[in-house]
């Protein structure tokens, strides 16, 4: 049987417009150890990523402004349709 890594505890990043969820999933986290941080927007994803380098996302599949933040990434609808008209 593998033994916990309890070094350092593992980070992730909890990314959802409904606070309730977040609030949810973080407690649930927290209580299994791991440090969290959570965002309410792509924007404060791309932010939260930077700034708290997380193993981990848990993430809304469903989050209103999900393709800006992958426009912004290059790698959204918008992304490719300014690759091609290029």
């Amino acid at each position: 049987m593998f033994a916990a890594d309890t070094s350092f505890p593992h980070r992730v990043l909890v990314v959802d417009d409904e606070p309730n969820i977040v609030d949810v999933i973080t407690m649930a986290l927290r209580y299994q150890g791991f440090e969290t941080a959570s965002a309410g927007s792509g924007q404060e994803a791309l932010a939260g990523v930077q700034s708290f380098r997380s193993q981990g996302i848990v993430l809304d599949a469903m989050l209103p402004d999900r393709w800006a933040s992958r426009s912004r990434s290059g790698s959204g609808p918008d992304a490719a349709t300014s690759r091609s008209s290029s």
